[in-house]
């Protein structure tokens, strides 16, 4: 039987708030510039815009995994069209752009502090996500061998410099996976996995089961994405990473922290190539059409 160690129960506001340990997107905004790393994260000189997309995920996660903790951190928008009119009675072209709106938001929002806003439309897309999943029978077996969700880990990163932290949707300790639910506009395997690469997933997978394999001692891990359609009939596809694709994580995680631990002793924030001059890389598909 695998070894457990006590592992953290927090909230996702409590675990978003330390910024003593790396997080996996933390790692992969390094990964993309050190600079982007300093100003987020070090210095702190800026905050990581939340975008729509960001946000729904947010709010996907919390209807699929957790129902019920729903009412505590989302706040149902109310109808602002029917709300705020015209003194005439008619319709705003676009109420948001109103006077009277940018004078109410502010409040409604005082009187909701704590609490995400989100639309009836979003809620129902992500309700209705949530619905497809539990229609997968792919998606059900996985899920039925995992008994622990949103659970917090953390651990020293090998090499004493760095602490870690990851937070996985799901896991299972005795079938020894790990889950992540993405929604996507297009989950089709094939255009989502080029996406996947784009995104850094590969990262985060390496790191998840860095972390996990750090508090509990079972191995090998084995870690999927569960990625659901934005858009009806909000397809189901559940992807493995691969043990390949996981090893090109690690070792761009290993390489992101040496480059990183670099920038903080020399206070230099440059990326690696940018101090040298480097040779053009040649793309495949004008090799494969070369003659």
């Amino acid at each position: 039987m695998p070894r457990k160690r006590i592992i953290q129960m927090e909230t996702n506001a409590e675990y978003h708030a330390d910024k003593d340990h790396l997080g996996s997107s933390m790692v992969r905004d390094a990964t993309e510039s050190l600079d982007l790393f300093r100003r987020l994260h070090h210095d702190r000189t800026e905050e990581k815009k939340q975008t729509e997309s960001m946000l729904f995920g947010s709010l996907f996660h919390a209807c699929a995994l957790e129902p019920e903790r729903f009412d505590a951190e989302y706040v149902i928008e109310p109808d602002w069209e029917d709300i705020i009119r015209k003194k005439d009675g008619s319709r705003y072209a676009s109420v948001r752009a109103s006077i009277p709106f940018k004078e109410a938001y502010p409040d409604w929002l005082e009187e909701n502090k704590g609490r995400q806003p989100v639309t009836e439309k979003d809620l129902a897309t992500a309700n209705a996500m949530a619905r497809s999943i539990k229609k997968s029978k792919p998606a059900c077996d996985l899920l039925a061998r995992c008994d622990q969700t949103e659970t917090s880990f953390r651990w020293n990163v090998p090499g004493g410099d760095f602490r870690g932290k990851c937070r996985p949707d799901m896991h299972g300790v005795d079938a020894r996976v790990i889950i992540d639910l993405k929604s996507a506009e297009d989950p089709t395997p094939g255009p989502w996995d080029r996406k996947a690469f784009d995104f850094g997933y590969q990262q985060q997978a390496a790191w998840y089961v860095d972390g996990v394999q750090a508090n509990i001692d079972a191995y090998p891990w084995l870690f999927f994405f569960i990625v659901v359609g934005k858009n009806p009939p909000h397809n189901v596809y559940v992807r493995h990473m691969t043990q390949e694709a996981i090893d090109i994580g690690w070792a761009m995680n290993a390489q992101t922290l040496g480059d990183l631990k670099g920038a903080i002793e020399f206070d230099d924030w440059r990326q690696p190539a940018e101090k040298e001059s480097t040779d053009i890389i040649v793309p495949y598909y004008i090799k494969k059409g070369k003659t």
